[in-house]
C-alpha cells in the first residue's frame, strides 16, 4: 500500500514535469505507460497477488545488496540504509520513479528530433523499453539506476549540456563506476582525435595494448574465471577444474580455448534467444535485446570509432556480451541506447557536429 501510495504522488510530480518537455506527447505516453506497467504487472501482479503484500528477494543480486553488511559497493549501503530506517518499499520507489521519468525524458528529447515512422518507431520502443525495464526497476536492483544514468548522459552530450552530464555521473558513479571511468576514458581520447590524430591513434593502440597486458596478467584471473564458470548457463553456475585452468591462460590461448567459444554461444543463446524462456515477459526481454543490437549493427560502419557515446557503447555491448549470460544486462544498455541509435541513423552524425 506505501509503495502505491508513493508512486501515484510520482506520476503526478511526472506529469507536471512532462508539461515542459520537447515532445510533450511523447514524454506524457511513455512516462504514463511505464506507471501503468508498474500499477496493473507489478505492483496487483507481482506484489499482491504473488507475493501477498509483501515483496520478496528472489535475485542473488538482491540478497547481496540487502544482505552482506562486509560489502563496500555504494549500492549495497544505500539500500541497507533505507532498509534499517525505512522500508525496502522505499527503494523500489526510488528505482520506479526514476526509471520511469529519465526514459520518458530521453525519449521526448530523441523524438523531438525524428519524423514520420521513425518518430513513431522511437515511441513504439521506448514504451516497449518500459516494459522490459520497468519489471527490473520493481526489485532492488541497480538496472533502474543505470538506465537513468544512460539516459541522462544520452541527454547531456546531445544537448551538451553540463548540468545533465554532471548529474548523469553522479547517477553513474554510484551504480556503475567503471562505466564513468570508461566514458571519461573515451572523452580523453576523443579530444586527442580532434587536437593531433596521431596522438588519437597512439591512445588508442597503447589503450589496446594495456589492456592484453592486462589479460596477460594475474588480476585478470577473476574476470576469466566468472566468465567461464558460466560456460553452461546461470543456472549451472561452477568453478570446475576446466575453468580454473583455462583461467590461467594467457590472453591469447584464452580467448582461443574451447571452453571460452561455450561461454559466448551460452552468452549470445541466454541474450537473444526468445524459445529459451516462454515466459511472455521473458520473451519480450529478449525480442527487445534482438532488435536493439540489430539497429545497433546497422551502425557500426559509420559511426564505430567516430562518433564518442557509439564508441562507447560498442565496448560496454560486447564487454558485457562476452562476458556474461544474463540478459537483464543487454537490457539495460539497449534500452536509452537503441533510441539513441535511431537519433544517429536519422541525424547522420558521421558528418554532424555531436563528436
Amino acid at each position: 500500500m506505501v509503495l502505491i501510495i508513493l508512486l501515484t504522488i510520482s506520476m503526478i510530480i511526472a506529469f507536471l514535469i512532462g508539461i515542459r518537455q520537447k515532445d510533450v506527447c511523447c514524454y506524457l505516453i511513455v512516462c504514463m505507460s511505464s506507471f501503468l506497467f508498474a500499477f496493473v504487472v507489478m505492483c496487483i501482479v507481482f506484489l499482491l497477488l504473488k507475493f501477498n503484500g509483501h515483496a520478496e528477494l528472489i535475485f542473488p543480486d538482491e540478497m547481496l545488496y540487502v544482505n552482506d553488511s562486509t560489502s563496500q559497493l555504494f549500492f549495497s549501503r544505500y539500500v541497507q540504509f533505507f532498509d534499517e530506517y525505512f522500508s525496502l518499499d522505499v527503494v523500489r520507489w526510488i528505482n520506479i520513479t526514476l526509471f520511469n521519468i529519465s526514459l520518458a525524458f530521453l525519449a521526448s528529447e530523441i523524438s523531438s528530433y525524428l519524423y514520420g515512422r521513425v518518430r513513431l518507431f522511437c515511441s513504439l520502443l521506448a514504451i516497449t523499453g518500459t516494459i522490459v525495464g520497468g519489471y527490473w526497476a520493481f526489485f532492488i536492483l541497480k538496472e533502474a539506476f543505470s538506465v537513468a544514468a544512460l539516459s541522462m548522459l544520452i541527454v547531456a552530450y546531445i544537448r551538451k549540456s553540463k548540468v545533465f552530464f554532471v548529474f548523469a555521473s553522479c547517477l553513474l558513479f554510484f551504480a556503475r563506476p567503471e562505466l564513468l571511468l570508461l566514458y571519461i576514458a573515451i572523452t580523453i581520447a576523443f579530444y586527442f582525435k580532434r587536437k593531433n590524430t596521431r596522438l588519437y591513434y597512439f591512445a588508442v593502440i597503447t589503450s589496446m595494448v594495456c589492456f592484453i597486458l592486462f589479460m596477460n596478467s594475474e588480476y585478470s584471473y577473476s574476470i576469466k574465471l566468472f566468465t567461464l564458470s558460466r560456460r553452461f548457463g546461470e543456472s549451472e553456475f561452477e568453478f570446475d577444474d576446466v575453468a580454473i585452468t583455462t583461467s590461467n591462460l594467457s590472453f591469447f590461448p584464452f580467448i582461443m580455448s574451447e571452453p571460452f567459444r561455450q561461454a559466448i554461444m551460452t552468452n549470445i543463446n541466454s541474450t537473444f534467444n526468445p524459445f529459451l524462456d516462454l515466459n511472455p515477459l521473458v520473451v519480450v526481454q529478449r525480442l527487445y535485446n534482438i532488435i536493439g543490437f540489430y539497429i545497433f549493427l546497422t551502425c557500426i560502419k559509420p559511426y564505430l570509432m567516430k562518433d564518442k557515446l557509439y564508441s562507447f557503447a560498442f565496448i560496454v555491448l560486447l564487454g558485457v556480451l562476452f562476458t556474461h549470460s544474463v540478459y537483464r544486462y543487454f537490457n539495460t544498455i539497449l534500452i536509452p541506447f537503441s533510441l539513441y541509435f535511431l537519433f544517429l541513423k536519422s541525424r547522420g552524425l558521421n558528418k554532424g557536429s555531436y563528436k
